[in-house]
């Protein structure tokens, strides 16, 4: 199945991403850039979301499951950027989208299928779509879904 379109190009998924991902057809996307929660830092203010675990080795089972995933959708010739340091200013994420653009320039062809599963403000999905790729979002907070859509 390895290059089957991905009927959810294009879209912000609301939605636990281990489980949304399941949605997704094996080697569908070709670069994987993202920044997961950070364990028990902030308050996403949804139920489902990854960082507030009880334990740090829940922590890690919960992003485990997400990695999985994305490894199954991932192709064979992909390539997965994985950032674990967000940067804060006057209390605001600063979104850093030329180094989501280098990611998704040196990780994706053109018209190739960039996802990310925590995306959040949709830092990545405005580089993929602004570089010509397609893209697909998912996070479990319907506040960045609708503001991101």
């Amino acid at each position: 199945m390895s290059g089957q379109k991905t009927p959810n190009e294009n879209r912000i998924l609301q939605g636990d991403s281990a489980r949304v991902l399941t949605t997704l057809p094996d080697g569908s996307v070709h670069c994987i850039v993202t920044s997961p929660p950070y364990y028990q830092q902030r308050d996403y203010s949804t139920q489902i979301q990854i960082g507030n675990e009880e334990t740090p080795e829940e922590y890690v089972s919960a992003l485990k499951q997400v990695f999985r995933e994305c490894w199954r959708v991932l192709r064979p010739d992909g390539t997965l950027w994985l950032n674990l340091g967000d940067k804060y200013q006057d209390g605001n994420l600063l979104g850093l989208p030329w180094r989501a653009e280098l990611c998704v320039l040196a990780g994706s062809p053109q018209n190739g299928v960039v996802l990310d599963p925590f995306v959040g403000s949709g830092t990545t999905a405005v580089v993929a779509q602004r570089l010509g790729r397609k893209y697909i979002g998912i996070d479990s907070n319907s506040e960045y879904c609708a503001i991101t859509n």
